[in-house]
């Protein structure tokens, strides 16, 4: 080997230097708390569903103002004397979004649920 090469065990030792070794970072902290995996599960609980909110409303707003919705086609919504039938459209097809965020969600509500069972078998653990 070269004088002039660079040795692997020389990019660690630089590297180390700088950075928190690898093990402190893949083990668990012994300080653990319900409060990252409570706001992991409220957050995905939240993205899941947020795609239905603006449908809700939507179809609230067309019921209340007596218009029709429906995801075919846009149709007249006359309120307050302006035509809000394509927002309202718009607004309703929103629900399709939801095939993607509830997959998304429930991922995230099974690692929020497999973190609360790591962070109660390491307290149980430490006592």
């Amino acid at each position: 080997m070269a004088k002039n090469c660079i040795s692997l065990r020389s990019i660690i030792a630089v590297f180390s230097q700088y950075n928190p070794p690898l093990s402190s970072v893949l083990y668990l902290q012994t300080d653990m708390s319900y409060k990252k995996p409570t706001y992991l599960l409220i957050g995905s609980i939240f993205f899941a569903v947020l795609p239905l909110i603006p449908t809700l409303i939507a179809g609230l707003i067309a019921s209340f103002f007596d218009c029709t919705l429906n995801e075919g086609n846009a149709h007249s919504c006359i309120v307050f004397g302006r035509d809000i039938g394509d927002t309202l459209y718009a607004m309703g097809l929103t629900f399709w979004l939801a095939i993607a965020t509830i997959q998304i969600g429930v991922v995230g509500l099974l690692f929020s649920i497999v973190w609360y069972v790591i962070v109660f078998l390491k307290r149980s653990k430490n006592g």
